[in-house]
């Protein structure tokens, strides 16, 4: 009865150290600066809240009357900034003398550079670059960016639009302007967001959060995985 009694004992202390790792989260998952190189080597191939697409998967990706390798490409080149028409791909050269960006980090598994974009010196998003080495002053300025993530902050700029889609629109004129896309999810806590993927590199993204835009992401890289 003794040995009974304290097999049970040590079987419950042995499992008290399991229970306590059950149900931990990331807190740095809404956290630009911790998720973005995750993001950038594949969102979707590059998510940090990760939209679960298969690149293999081409029956997946979306072609519809609203969205389409011809809208895509117009959208590519209808980024507003302030005052300020961008296109992606494009270089701080390309986009202006109100343009700025500071390395953040570097993604060397998967050789992407991530650098905060600025406006005027406000923030505003970020850049990523193919590469495995922090860019200097001279080559930073034409080195060309195929990804670019706008975030809505209070404190950033607020008159940004992506494809016609405000950063201060309300989430739902998403599917309004583009039908239906390639994925969506949302979930019990407000964070979601409506994926529309022409490829494996070639998307666009709109993440909400708490019934609110959050993040707007553009991805347009070759398909042959060569920049040149």
């Amino acid at each position: 009865m003794k040995r009974n009694l304290l097999t049970c004992v040590l079987c419950m202390l042995l499992a008290v150290p399991v229970l306590t790792g059950c149900g931990q989260q990331d807190s740095d998952s809404t956290n630009p600066s911790v998720s973005s190189a995750s993001e950038q080597s594949a969102e979707p191939a590059a998510s940090g809240d990760s939209s679960g697409a298969d690149a293999s998967d081409a029956e997946s990706w979306t072609e519809n009357d609203k969205f389409n390798a011809a809208v895509f490409e117009q959208i590519c080149g209808d980024i507003h900034i302030a005052d300020v028409v961008v296109s992606i791909p494009g270089t701080l050269r390309d986009w202006g003398d109100h343009f700025s960006a500071a390395f953040s980090l570097a993604d060397t598994e998967n050789s992407l550079l991530t650098y905060k974009l600025f406006y005027d010196g406000t923030e505003v998003g970020y850049v990523t670059y193919d590469g495995d080495a922090e860019l200097d002053e001279k080559t930073l300025e034409i080195a060309t960016f195929y990804n670019i993530f706008i975030y809505n902050k209070p404190d950033w700029i607020q008159d940004i639009t992506v494809g016609g889609i405000s950063i201060s629109d309300p989430p739902d004129k998403v599917p309004e302007v583009y039908g239906d896309p390639t994925e969506y999810m949302l979930d019990e806590d407000g964070f979601g967001y409506w994926l529309y993927q022409l490829s494996d590199r070639q998307y666009l993204k709109y993440t909400q959060a708490g019934g609110e835009m959050y993040k707007i992401g553009l991805s347009a890289h070759p398909e042959n995985n060569d920049p040149n």
